[in-house]
């Protein structure tokens, strides 16, 4: 085994990637880029250093190479002190953008990625079913409700669903529509007062295709909510919110609730911060 399997490496290049493994890579390790710059800002002191043994058993046992679950090995680091928000927020987006690195590398197969991916997913679910607004309410956020969107046309849930989890410890009350199609999300904004709209789009994503959803939200009720886009598109594209007419384009969580009102500005931002 390497001394330390989860260092960083370089990134493929254009040269000795295809295109559609490059795609692929970037929708499962894009999880980590969604985990945003949110998680490191959430605490005024520098976060413990991720601890390898739980990261190389987390990473195996969501591949099934151990006879422990990812929910066991969860259990583990939560009975040694690692709370279940830095297993979602830390754990595994690291594990996800290791997942893509292998996959990338020839290491292992899509088969392979798309299975752990879903198990991690799964202990997302598992760990995460108390973060809603009404069990960690935070007074610095507004009693609201957001609608966190993953498009018909995307593969990749796992990075949407560490963000709607931090969203709901930071007091929103979320609902995170996956493979939503345009005339789901019209129902959804008709029937619901949502505060915000954000779009989780990949590099795989085209424009012509979030500007379609952002068109749909913004003509189905006046005044229409917020409409963010995040995700590794940004990575890709250089004017995303000129592009698809969305009001804010964005990889940082806490710009997109500041813009949507949802917390206030620069007086609140540290006592928010501390409270996530």
């Amino acid at each position: 085994m390497p001394k330390n399997r989860f260092e960083a490496s370089a990134a493929p290049s254009e040269t000795d990637s295809s295109t559609k493994r490059s795609s692929v890579t970037s929708s499962v390790s894009s999880v980590a880029e969604q985990a945003l710059i949110f998680v490191a800002a959430s605490n005024a002191k520098t976060p413990a250093p991720l601890i390898e043994d739980f990261l190389v058993r987390l990473h195996d046992a969501s591949i099934g190479r151990l006879k422990e679950t990812c929910a066991d090995v969860a259990d583990s680091m939560m009975a040694d002190g690692i709370r279940s928000e830095d297993i979602a927020d830390r754990y595994v987006p690291a594990v996800a953008r290791k997942l893509g690195e292998e996959w990338s590398d020839d290491d292992l197969s899509f088969a392979s990625v798309s299975i752990g991916s879903a198990r991690l997913q799964a202990l997302l679910r598992r760990i995460g079913p108390d973060w809603s607004a009404d069990s960690a309410p935070n007074p610095l956020v507004a009693e609201s409700a957001a609608l966190v969107i993953v498009t018909a046309e995307v593969h990749h849930t796992l990075g949407s669903m560490v963000l709607a989890g931090q969203l709901r410890r930071a007091g929103l009350s979320v609902r995170l529509v996956v493979g939503a199609e345009t005339s789901e999300v019209v129902d959804l904004i008709r029937d619901n007062n949502f505060a915000a709209v954000l779009i989780s789009a990949s590099i795989t994503e085209s424009m012509e295709s979030l500007k379609t959803v952002v068109k749909a939200v913004r003509s189905t009720v006046v005044p229409a909510p917020p409409i963010v886009i995040g995700g590794t598109v940004l990575d890709q594209v250089a004017d995303v919110q000129t592009l698809t007419g969305a009001d804010l384009a964005t990889t940082d969580v806490r710009e997109a609730l500041e813009f949507c009102d949802l917390i206030s500005q620069a007086s609140t931002k540290a006592a928010f911060m501390s409270a996530v």
